[in-house]
């Protein structure tokens, strides 16, 4: 929430694309905010972090799609093993 906020603020000033995944159990002020800092949102059910659906593996699988796709390359942030 907080993090993908700041990284949405960052990403826009700085004219790079930015996407955020989320559980969709956050709340819908944070999900508006990030929206609003022009940030791409995806929201993903909220699954203990063993499934592959989990928002910490879908980032992950995201990025790596970007790295693959987007001229400029991607990044991860891995907020919660950095």
């Amino acid at each position: 929430g907080n993090t993908g906020i700041g990284l949405a603020l960052v990403g826009n000033a700085k004219g790079y694309r930015t996407v955020i995944v989320m559980p969709e159990t956050q709340s819908q002020e944070k999900k508006d905010t990030i929206r609003m800092c022009g940030a791409e949102l995806r929201l993903v059910p909220a699954l203990p972090y063993k499934d592959p659906g989990n928002y910490v593996r879908v980032s992950e699988r995201v990025a790596a799609e970007l790295a693959e796709t987007e001229p400029n390359g991607a990044i991860w942030a891995n907020q919660f093993d950095n």
